[in-house]
Parts: C-alpha cells; sequence; structure tokens
C-alpha cells in the first residue's frame, strides 16, 4: 500500500523497538494493551488459560501485525495472554499515538482497513478450522492455510494446543502426512 513520505515520517517518530526473550509475557491476560505490535522476528501466541491449559488461539510471525485487538479498540482488559515463543524483535506504537495518527492522517485508515481484512480472513480461517471435526483434515486445513509456514517452525505442543490436539495425536497425524 503507497503511503506519502510525510506519513511515513510521522510513523517511523512514533515507532519504538522492543525485543524479548523466549517466554517473555507481552501482554498478560487481564491487563490492558496499550500499544500495537509489528513483528519484526520471532514468533508470538496468544493464549487463554482454561482449567489448567493453555488454549492457543492464534500464532503470529515475522511481518505479521499482533496487539490483544478487544482492548485495542475498546479500551478493555485482555482476555488471553501473549507470549513470545521465540526470541523476538517488535517496533511498536502505542494506543494513543495510533489514536491520534487516525485522527488526523486518512492513510491511517486505510492501513487500519488492511489490517482489519487480514485479522478478519484469519479469524475466519481459525474459526472453520476448529469446527473441522475430523482431526487430520483439520491439520491439512492448518498446512493449507496462512498457518502452514507455521509447521515446522513452531513447537509441536502450540500447533497441537491451537488446533485443539492432543501432541500424541499430531504426531501421529504428522507422520500420516
Amino acid at each position: 500500500m503507497p503511503i506519502s513520505e510525510h506519513f511515513k515520517e510521522k510513523i517511523l517518530a512514533k515507532l519504538m523497538l522492543k525485543k524479548v526473550k523466549k517466554g517473555e509475557v507481552l501482554i498478560q491476560q487481564g491487563s490492558t494493551c496499550d500499544a500495537l505490535f509489528f513483528i519484526r522476528s520471532g514468533f508470538v501466541r496468544g493464549y487463554y488459560p482454561y482449567m489448567g491449559k493453555d488454549i492457543t488461539l492464534w500464532i503470529n510471525t515475522s511481518g505479521e501485525i499482533l496487539g490483544s485487538g478487544k482492548p485495542l479498540l475498546e479500551d478493555s482488559l485482555s482476555q488471553e495472554t501473549i507470549e513470545a515463543i521465540d526470541d523476538c524483535e517488535f517496533e511498536f506504537m502505542h494506543k494513543r499515538d495510533v489514536r491520534e495518527l487516525l485522527a488526523s492522517h486518512y492513510e491511517v485508515v486505510l492501513l487500519m482497513n488492511h489490517i482489519l481484512s487480514n485479522y478478519y480472513i484469519d479469524a475466519s480461517d481459525r474459526a472453520l478450522m476448529s469446527k473441522i471435526p475430523n482431526a487430520k483434515q483439520r491439520y491439512e486445513f492448518f498446512l493449507q492455510s496462512r498457518y502452514g509456514k507455521l509447521a515446522n517452525e513452531v513447537p509441536l505442543k502450540y500447533i497441537a494446543s491451537f488446533l485443539g490436539l492432543r501432541n500424541e495425536t499430531l504426531s501421529r497425524i504428522r507422520g500420516q502426512v
């Protein structure tokens, strides 16, 4: 998406760099999310603790944007925990700066439209994937989706959790595919 030099300068002036180690939590469930993150390197997951288990809701990697969606839009508390599953490097912008740019630059509206469109597509794929009752077919759908590129990069336990499978079941299925 082409953007003006003036807008690019405004964005670059607001971006900050953050590095986190594997296992470090970016956003804790029940806390506020005051930033939008652009992943430069590494893998991140959002998960929801439920009955003693962490249910992986999504996995993002370099070149993608993340933030706990609801708190970014509504000023509510995060329903998920966001954790680095690899050493990561981010560029981030505080929510107040995003909102300020939204109010003053039409290009931010176009950029946010692009971000929200991608988010909706991913959410749609995740919803469909979660409804596939056959575990092998669910994994095959995973491989064909944008998540497929993560199959050999992200630890098995996170992919299994994301797909609602036990590690052993996913290991068996991977041996068949």
